[in-house]
């Protein structure tokens, strides 16, 4: 395809802004979910005071262990790795953190990447071909869907958590090929809901597929280390050297499942930056040798990999008591989301179990409770803008999400809950949620 011109990448530009689906950069005077420091302390009115697109899920970014972490590995390796891991850019550091994330996720090993998105595009583009056939998850994550896409394999995606319709195409095909793979998110990154693990594995067992699971959105939120229970190893699974896996560990660690890969991410409850595979050896081995955004990526700075271990040191051994229970950190962070989304429905918020689309001048409603993730489907992208930017004025940062992120007539308001919020804030947010709805709307609750 010929490259645009400067005049066609202006109306596409147009066609974007006349369709509501111009994005831009909006910056923060700091990072984490609320604004903490005197120097950041908002006194305008209107001036942002709570960040709710941020995913520092367990409020760890300010976190003065993890400054000390990356502070000492800086002073000892400087600002960067100096090259890819194969060809120089490898420190102890590197190897000690695929080590405790393998035991982590419960797998004999793993290996870092760049990025998340790094991850599952290398990973998925590197291990399938033209003979392997892929079903996945109508609404997994882009980098999930590019690497099938580009990967040359047979494909087919299945309607959002359509288990029977899944069984019924692994049905037809499961005969005809060597190589097959489920391929899921486990919590979803716009709905905040979360994917039957076991019925999953189920039919990987059942029709001899493998399954690869990204759990970028529980890892270090999920799993409190009870170990792989019923069900055992899935199709393709670990080697026999793995372990239960830990706190923090991913859903499948919670629901006793073991894939035969998981993905994860080190940007989202770990408050720094990378992505991983955890995989058996062999799986790595192979990965190394062939995984081009691995092999041509300049590996991750020390001082990122350093306040990595730092944050998984933390989540594993933090715990908090609430009515006399001892909770882990994810397990905390779950009571405030869910706090989060009774406010609202106590507000009249009306709940829709499923995100779906709508044209028809649908109000805005709440998806059902599922996990820090809680997304008030708005449909329209222009009130979607709207209601961001009203929030905005009031203080609370949260974009509106619209398409290609989510389906056409779908858009949305996505909060992300940290526990950077205590009670108090998550009921001014509320309030001001429901003060720009019915500001949007002309009417008054």
């Amino acid at each position: 395809m010929a490259i645009s011109s400067d005049e066609n990448l202006r109306e596409r530009i147009n066609s974007m802004t006349r369709k509501g689906l111009l994005r831009n950069i909006h910056e923060l005077p700091f990072t984490g979910g609320v604004s903490v420091s005197e120097a950041d302390a908002p006194e305008a009115e209107g001036a942002t005071k709570y960040n709710l697109s941020c995913n520092d899920y367990l409020n760890l970014i300010h976190h003065p262990y993890l400054q000390e972490c990356a502070s000492n590995a800086m002073a000892m390796y400087g600002v960067g790795s100096g090259g890819s891991r194969l060809m120089g850019g490898a420190t102890p550091l590197h190897g000690e953190l695929e080590e405790r994330l393998a035991v982590l996720t419960g797998f004999p090993s793993t290996l870092l990447v760049g990025s998340g998105y790094l991850a599952n595009y290398g990973l998925l583009t590197a291990l399938l071909g033209k003979s392997d056939y892929v079903f996945f998850d109508k609404l997994n994550h882009a980098s999930l869907l590019d690497g099938i896409l580009h990967s040359g394999c047979k494909w087919k995606s299945f309607p959002h958590k359509n288990y029977h319709v899944l069984e019924e195409s692994l049905r037809r095909v499961a005969s005809k090929y060597e190589n097959i793979y489920i391929v899921t998110d486990s919590i979803f990154s716009m709905d905040g809901d979360r994917a039957d693990l076991v019925a999953l594995q189920r039919l990987s067992t059942m029709y001899g597929a493998k399954m690869i699971v990204d759990e970028s959105h529980a890892m270090g939120i999920c799993g409190a280390g009870a170990g792989v229970g019923v069900g055992g190893v899935g199709v393709g699974g670990a080697d026999a050297d793995a372990g239960a896996g830990g706190v923090g560990g991913g859903l499948c660690v919670e629901m006793g499942v073991r894939p035969y890969i998981v993905v994860g991410t080190l940007s989202k409850a770990y408050a720094s930056y990378g992505g991983f595979i955890s995989c058996s050896h062999l799986v790595r081995e192979y990965l190394l040798n062939t995984m081009r955004t691995f092999i041509f990526s300049t590996s991750l700075p020390p001082s990122v990999v350093a306040s990595s271990i730092g944050a998984l040191e933390i989540v594993s051994s933090t715990s908090t008591i609430t009515m006399g229970e001892e909770l882990t950190m994810g397990e905390e962070l779950m009571l405030r989301a869910k706090m989060f989304h009774g406010m609202l429905m106590d507000a009249g918020l009306r709940v829709e179990e499923e995100s779906g689309t709508a044209t028809d001048g649908t109000e805005p409603m709440l998806l059902a409770f599922s996990s820090q993730i809680v997304p008030i489907m708005v449909y329209d992208n222009d009130r979607a803008v709207a209601l961001s930017r009203l929030l905005g004025e009031s203080g609370v940062h949260v974009r509106a999400i619209r398409y290609p992120t989510v389906p056409l007539h779908g858009a949305r308001l996505r909060f992300s809950i940290t526990l950077g919020f205590d009670e108090g804030q998550l009921a001014e947010i509320a309030h001001s949620v429901v003060q720009a709805i019915a500001k949007s709307s002309g009417s008054t609750r």
